[in-house]
């Protein structure tokens, strides 16, 4: 992701969590603590994107499926419907 357009996403996010907690003591509803809550997940997803698995499989049975990847490697892929007894790599630099 645009390393500004990420600065921009957290720093609207952050300031949404500042206001939420702000709402949450003028009310002591539970709305401001769901806002608060979602802003949470969605600034921690923001920092931690290049962390998250980008490499999908699924349906597979009795196969060998072996993936790599770089760290620098922005790509998803998605490995599904594997025959059985198939032997899959992807290498990815």
């Amino acid at each position: 992701m645009n390393k500004t357009l990420k600065a921009v996403l957290i720093t609207v996010n952050a300031i949404m969590l500042i206001l939420a907690v702000y709402w949450y003591y003028e009310s002591s509803e539970i709305e401001p603590l769901i806002v608060f809550l979602g802003q949470t997940a969605s600034i921690l997803i923001l920092i931690f994107e290049k962390k998250l698995s980008k490499n999908l499989v699924s349906k597979v049975s009795d196969s060998k499926v072996r993936i790599k990847t770089s760290k620098d490697d922005d790509s998803h892929i998605e490995v599904k419907n594997i025959k059985k007894k198939s032997d899959v790599k992807i290498e990815r630099k």
